[in-house]
């Protein structure tokens, strides 16, 4: 399969916005403190002692929620509802801290977790 010209011009525009957006020195700056929060959010110790609230601001702050308008209601019925809190808790404290290779945890959470997708997932 060969790209057409057309989608060869619109991936080289793509990633010419790409770099421009990346050199602002802003963007930098909150994609650094997006990824401390939750590097500082989701330790093992924080994660054993997780409530659903901390999880819900959690969920809140990843870019890729953005695409829920009622972000409370997905939260508590596409996400806490469909697989329950605990279980939430053990898939993640096993995603982030098992030895296992990260592709296998990658794809067990994905299998075992409901309503948070791909783009939710790679963000934590």
């Amino acid at each position: 399969m060969e790209l057409t010209q057309r989608q060869k011009d619109i991936i080289k525009k793509v990633i010419e916005n790409y770099n421009k957006w990346n050199k602002k020195e802003q963007n930098l700056k909150e994609h650094k403190e997006h990824h401390e929060f939750f590097k500082n959010s989701l330790t093992s110790e924080k994660i054993d002692n997780l409530t659903e609230g901390e999880f819900k601001i959690i969920f809140k702050k990843l870019f890729s929620s953005n695409f829920w308008g009622n972000k409370e209601w997905y939260f508590q019925e596409k996400i806490i509802k469909v697989n329950g809190f605990d279980k939430i808790k053990k898939q993640l404290k096993r995603l982030f801290y098992n030895e296992e290779d990260i592709a296998i945890r990658y794809d067990e959470f994905r299998d075992n977790i409901r309503g948070l997708g791909v783009s939710s997932v790679t963000e934590l």
